[in-house]
Formats: structure tokens, sequence, C-alpha cells
């Protein structure tokens, strides 16, 4: 799913006033600049989420429940898009995380991620604001997310994940064993080995919004017959402030 100008626009749901649209990504050394770290300390340092409507040019509207996340420190860069420079001068831009997520330590989830340690799905598209002398903004391409960077994670609602294999419709989804960031089918539940199998197999089958040590991510609503980009209802646990 892309959320570029053109693709749509958000409406917020939220009493609190935002000056920037959820896809907006504040680099490490803009977070203390002006209004951004009053908004950003709102969210963050109470543990509330933000509540917005995407809805598409075409009038098909998507409820997305977003966190506040800031790239923790040490945190190795994050690549979501590549450019190139035509001869012209046309800059274009290629996403390459799309429908990929995050894990709380600001890298792409991997094998057996629980649930309660998945920050959320980043954006297809996400910009920058940078202020010339004249103080108009202009909206820049974020190539990459890095250490200190602020920005929203979608934590749940109906939204498009990249899996690596085909998925049946009302399938449990987890991390992919395969690819960072992406997805894939639950195993079936292991009935007929021993307990530690039972066991793991379960918490395969659990989403974590029932358990947030359990592995489900969200539930397939349609079917895709291989690798690609899949309809699901993404339901991470509530997320509270984090101590750790």
């Amino acid at each position: 799913m892309r959320f570029r100008p053109q693709d749509g626009q958000f409406t917020d749901l939220d009493e609190i006033r935002h000056h920037r649209p959820p896809n907006c990504v504040v680099r490490d050394g803009d977070v203390d600049y002006r209004e951004i770290i009053s908004t950003a300390d709102e969210y963050a340092a109470s543990g509330r989420n933000r509540h917005v409507i995407w809805e598409t040019a075409a009038g098909v509207k998507f409820a997305l429940e977003l966190i506040p996340f800031r790239m923790p420190a040490g945190a190795v860069a994050v690549t979501v898009a590549t450019q190139a420079t035509a001869a012209n001068g046309t800059v274009t831009t290629t996403p390459s995380q799309e429908g990929r997520s995050l894990n709380e330590s600001g890298v792409l989830i991997a094998a057996t991620e629980e649930a309660e340690d998945v920050a959320g799905l980043m954006f297809t598209d996400m910009y920058y604001h940078v202020t010339d002398q004249n103080e108009l903004y202009r909206a820049d391409d974020v190539t990459s997310l890095s250490e200190g960077d602020f920005l929203w994670l979608i934590r749940r609602g109906d939204v498009e994940v990249d899996v690596t294999a085909a998925v049946s419709d009302n399938a449990i989804l987890i991390s992919s064993a395969t690819v960072a960031g992406e997805m894939q089918t639950a195993p079936a539940i292991d009935t007929t080995g021993t307990i530690a199998a039972y066991n793991t197999s379960l918490l395969q089958n659990l989403l974590g919004d029932a358990n947030p040590r359990a592995l489900g991510l969200g539930i397939a609503r349609e079917a895709i017959v291989g690798a690609g980009l899949l309809n699901i209802r993404l339901l991470l646990p509530p997320r509270h402030v984090r101590t750790d």
C-alpha cells in the first residue's frame, strides 16, 4: 500500500493537533526543534497511540492505530528506499521495505519474533521536511532510518504486508523464517509430537492481541498463491510505556 500525497490523505481522529502527517519522519537532530518534541512527548512519554483514517484517492478508507517510535541508541541504519537520477535531473524514489515491520530494537523483524517485541509496520512512503531560508517547507523522500529518528509505525488496522509464500484466507501470520521484515503462515498446531512441540506451535497460532508472548501478528483477509503483498488485519498487542 502506497502513502504518497497523490495516493490519498490522512485524517487525524485524536484531540491533539498534529503538525505533520504520520508518515513524516523527524530526523534525530530536529527532534528537539520547535513544536516537534511536544507532540512526540505527549505520545511517547504517556504511551498514547495515534488514530488516523487513510482515505485513498478512490475513496476507500482504512482506520489505522499508530505508535510513536524513536530509533534506539546504537540502531543500525535501515534502508527504506533507493533513488535514481535521470539525465534531466529528475529523481525517482523506489521504496525497498514495502509491507515490512520493525521490532523494538529498530531492526527488521526476524524469525520467531514475539508479538510484544514487534514495534509495528512501516509506512511504504516516508518523508521529512526541510525548512529553507524563507521558512518554507518542502517534503523530501526518506531513504533510510537512523539512530534517534522519530517516526510513526502502524500497530493495528487493515494493511498490506509482504509475505514469503502462499497464504490462505483467514490464516494466522507470523514473522518470516527466511526474509527479515516479512511474514508467513503459522505452521499447523503439532498434536502428535512432544508437549514442548505442541506448546511452541500453539504460541505460533495465538495472536499477540490475546497473548503478548504469542507469535501471531495478524490474520489474512485474502488468499495469495505465492510471495507478495497480502491484505491482513494487523493485531499487535496494546503497547504501553516501555522502560527497557
